[in-house]
C-alpha cells in the first residue's frame, strides 16, 4: 500500500518519494529485491541533485550491485555527494580512487569538475 503512494509521489518528481521508492526496491521491502529498479529511481532523485542518492548510486556502481562495476561513475557520484556534504562520501571516493587506473581517475575528475562548473552556473 505504501509503495503505491511512494510511486505516485515519485512520478510527480517528489525527490524524497523517489528516494524512498528506490530503497523499497533495493532492500526488497514489500516486494522482492530489484536492483535495476532501485538504480532507476536513485538516478531520478540524484538527477534532482539529491546527495544521498548520488551516494547510494556511487555505492552500487562502485561494487557492481545490480549493474556493471563502473569505478569512474562511482568516483564521480561520490564527488557529487561530497559536494552535497554527504557523510563518508569523500572517504569512499578516495577508497574507489585507490582501485582506479590513472586514466580512469583523470576521467572521473574531469567529469566532476565539469559538473561542478555546471552546477555553479545554476
Amino acid at each position: 500500500m505504501a509503495s503505491r503512494w511512494y510511486e505516485k509521489a515519485a512520478e510527480q518528481f517528489h525527490t524524497a518519494a523517489r528516494h524512498n521508492f528506490a530503497v523499497l526496491y533495493e532492500k526488497g521491502l514489500g516486494d522482492r529485491i530489484n536492483y535495476a529498479k532501485a538504480i532507476e529511481w536513485y538516478e531520478k532523485a540524484a538527477n534532482q541533485d539529491y546527495g544521498v542518492d548520488q551516494f547510494n548510486l556511487a555505492v552500487m556502481y562502485s561494487i557492481g550491485q545490480g549493474t556493471k562495476c563502473d569505478l569512474v561513475k562511482g568516483h564521480f557520484l561520490y564527488a557529487n555527494a561530497a559536494d552535497r556534504d554527504v557523510e563518508r562520501a569523500l572517504e569512499n571516493r578516495d577508497q574507489v580512487a585507490k582501485q582506479m587506473a590513472e586514466y580512469q581517475l583523470k576521467e572521473a575528475r574531469e567529469e566532476a569538475i565539469d559538473w561542478l562548473k555546471w552546477r555553479k552556473k545554476e
